[in-house]
């Protein structure tokens, strides 16, 4: 009788500790996503003010090499590895609007790992966490296409 209430207890104290493992899990990849994308505003003011970006248009699911990034801030390899490396934290989807013209504006948002609220980052240094993600069925609650900017 002892044996068997030992054998429970253990049980129910193994279900506790896997329980909040997985929830550090998620927390670590919400922190992964986040820290990856400061590093990407960050890389973004190093290799431009803005100003001297190349001309390229990109709206909807973002490219995943530089091949396909259209001349915009994506087709820098470095900002490329920076954001693929926070898309895979993520679970792998991610929204970019980027307009490169004369404005230099640019917004980006990429999935948490609940896939129902997203990381958003713009221009403007902007960085926050918004409702939208592949399971919201929408980027349109995190981005203002029109500003290009986060909501």
């Amino acid at each position: 009788m002892e044996l068997l209430i030992v054998v429970i207890i253990i049980g129910l104290l193994s279900a506790i500790v896997l329980a909040s493992m997985n929830s550090a899990k998620e927390k670590g990849r919400i922190a992964g996503v986040k820290s990856s994308m400061k590093s990407f505003i960050n890389q973004v003011s190093i290799i431009t003010d803005g100003s001297n970006l190349s001309q390229g248009y990109f709206y909807n699911t973002c490219p995943t090499t530089t091949a396909t990034a259209g001349g915009t801030i994506l087709a820098d390899q470095k900002l490329m590895d920076i954001f693929n490396e926070a898309r895979a934290k993520g679970g792998g989807q991610a929204y970019c609007v980027i307009n490169i013209n004369s404005s230099g504006k640019w917004v980006i948002a990429v999935d948490l790992p609940n896939k129902t609220t997203v990381w958003c980052v713009d221009y403007k240094n902007t960085a926050k966490q918004l409702p939208g993600g592949q399971n919201y069925g929408t980027y349109g609650n995190a981005i203002d296409t029109v500003a290009l900017e986060c909501k």
